[in-house]
């Protein structure tokens, strides 16, 4: 998926996470709240995200350039890794 729902709204903002200061969580397998959109933003170097299906079996891997972004739906299981160095944020979304 590439784009967010039309009826949903932001809600928070993440820092800018580097390899340095991203948070393990993300690291590994997990999945956003019930009705909760994600959207990974790029900012500079490359960034991998996995999706998984609900048993963790990879389902894919999309590596991310900077300047793209990913689209997370609620509750899918899915997990971030920088294929190259620099910075992404991720914005929340949920429908009003």
């Amino acid at each position: 998926m590439t784009d967010l729902p039309q009826n949903v709204t932001p809600y928070k903002t993440t820092q800018a996470f580097t390899p340095e200061t991203v948070p393990a969580a993300l690291l590994a397998m997990h999945r956003t709240k019930e009705g909760v959109w994600g959207r990974i933003d790029v900012l500079e170097g490359r960034l991998t995200v996995s999706r998984f299906a609900d048993d963790g079996a990879p389902l894919r891997q999309d590596l991310l350039p900077a300047g793209a972004h990913a689209i997370v739906a609620p509750q899918e299981p899915h997990a971030v890794a920088f294929a190259k160095a620099g910075q992404f944020t991720v914005t929340f979304y949920k429908t009003p």
